[in-house]
Order: C-alpha cells, then structure tokens, then sequence
C-alpha cells in the first residue's frame, strides 16, 4: 500500500549521527517514512528495520518518542 508523503512520519539520522522525530519532514539526514500506525512501529522495532535503514542503532527513547506522535494523531 501506497500513502502520499504527507500522511507519513519520518525518523532521520542526522549529520551528527543521531535519529531523530523529524515532524517537519525536512531535516538533513537519512531518512526513514513510515505509515504512524501502532502496528508499523511494531513491525519497525522487531525487524530492526531503522538500525538497518539508518545504519545505527536508535535509543530507546525514540521509539517512546515515537508512541507519543502515534497517540497523538
């Protein structure tokens, strides 16, 4: 499934080497768009899919970062 750019959230590495929220979609860096559903999150944390995207490991609170952007959609 397709969605258009601006229905997805996107998690950068930055230039400094770390990942981030980027809410406005235009920070300098690797970037990482997914869907902003629980269950992509899901599938995002147990995959490894931004260690292997981005090429570092995130820290946990990313990913509690990134379930407050989920709550508050």
């Amino acid at each position: 499934m397709k969605l258009p750019k601006r229905e997805l959230v996107r998690i950068v590495r930055t230039p400094q080497g770390t990942v981030e929220y980027d809410p406005t979609s235009k920070a300098d860096g690797r970037g990482l768009y997914w869907c902003g559903r629980e269950s992509c999150l899901d599938r995002i944390r147990k995959k490894g899919m931004v260690a292997r995207f981005l090429r570092v490991k995130p820290s946990e609170n990313l990913y509690a970062q990134l379930e407050g952007v989920i709550s508050g959609k």
